[in-house]
């Protein structure tokens, strides 16, 4: 089962994100869940909720499916891109409440 994340809380979260880098052939069936996760991860609200989140994208033929993140912690993270897209969110939303709850705990403010 996926990790779901209630569309209240996910703008909170994609703010702990500094950049997102998605890879993918665009004429593959198995680069699906990465432009899934892409076109999730680049909707209006969340690109208001954090516009200093920058995008790369790579697209072009043989292109293996990838997708990396980095955090505000500096911490670089590829996640695999393997399964369904709401896995990809769901990881990467899993890692940025990690940080949020490490910045909780530590008195520091949420990026802005």
């Amino acid at each position: 089962m996926a990790y779901k994340v209630a569309k209240s809380e996910a703008p909170r979260l994609f703010a702990f994100i500094k950049r997102l880098q998605f890879s993918f052939d665009p004429f593959s069936t198995e680069s699906t869940a990465v432009r899934e996760a892409w076109r999730q991860l680049t909707s209006p609200t969340l690109q208001a909720a954090n516009p200093k989140c920058k995008v790369d994208v790579i697209s072009a033929r043989g292109v293996a499916p990838a997708m990396e993140a980095e955090f505000v912690d500096g911490a670089t993270r590829p996640i695999a891109a393997s399964g369904a897209a709401a896995n990809l969110v769901g990881e990467l939303y899993r890692t940025a409440h990690s940080i949020s709850l490490d910045y909780a705990l530590k008195g520091k403010p949420p990026p802005t």
